[in-house]
Formats: C-alpha cells, structure tokens, sequence
C-alpha cells in the first residue's frame, strides 16, 4: 500500500513539477496517445529505482521499507492487548506487472500492481485473554504475501 501512495505522488510530481526528477525518471507527455502505457513503464521504472537511497532528493531506500510507528489496539469488550511496531517491508519495489489508467477529466487514476512476495517484518506484544487462555507474548513476526496484487483507484 505504501508503494501504491508513494508511486502517487511521484506521478503528481510528474504532473505538477514543484521539484526536478532524477534524470533516471521517464517522463511522459500527456498530449500522446500511448500515455497510459508511458505512465505504467514510468512508474514501474521509478519504484525499481527506489531499491537504494536517493540521496541528492533526501530518499532512504525503499528496501526495506521501514514504518517507525506503534500501532497499538485493545479489544472493546475482552481485555486483549497488542502492539505491532518496527515494520520493515520488503520486496516493494520487485514489481512484476503495473498497469496504470490517468483520466484527466475526471482527475482520477487507477493502478493495478502485482509483487512476487512481499515479506513484512515487525516485532509484537500480546497480553490478555482468549477463549479463557491467559496469553502474555511477544518477539519477532514476519508474515509473507506470494503474487500480491494490489488495486489503486483515486
């Protein structure tokens, strides 16, 4: 998901050029009729480049991307507790399929992305009840997604 808004805003970048893109980039012009296919390369092309820090625009690397946020969530009615945090994300910019449409009318845009794998990492905390089990946990997690394919539309 965080590929999907990222890849959103490097295209409104494209669009409103408030900064320069890296000559690396491609840049399509809007005007041509082939733009959704141009848009989808480009956008492709821009996330594999992200695997590595750009840092004359101030980018870590986006593998593995790192979420420095706590999410914690109690259970309204049990007394359940738990605490994600420390994600690491990986395989985010291994793209095997992006396609992608820009209606300019209607100043809308969808995406269609398919990963391989994307393999998240993070550490967890779990303290409560459940069904009448006294759970107290917590250490490492990793969860992977094969042939993840995400659809964007916005």
């Amino acid at each position: 998901m965080n590929t999907l808004l990222f890849s959103c805003v490097l295209c409104l970048a494209n669009f409103c050029n408030p900064v320069k893109l890296p000559s690396t980039f491609t840049k399509c012009d809007k005007r041509k009729i082939d733009f959704d296919n141009c848009l989808s390369e480009a956008i492709k092309n821009a996330i594999s480049q992200l695997d590595k820090p750009m840092e004359e625009y101030n980018l870590p690397s986006f593998e593995p991307f790192f979420v420095p946020i706590i999410l914690s969530k109690a259970v309204k009615n049990g007394n359940f507790d738990n605490k994600l945090k420390n994600y690491r994300i990986f395989g985010h910019t291994k793209i095997t399929y992006l396609k992608a449409t820009m209606n300019f009318e209607e100043k809308t845009m969808t995406m269609a992305i398919t990963n391989p794998e994307v393999r998240y990492e993070l550490d967890y905390e779990a303290k409560g009840v459940m069904f009448l089990m006294p759970i107290d946990t917590a250490g490492p997690a990793v969860a992977t997604a094969r042939e993840c394919c995400i659809t964007y539309q916005g």
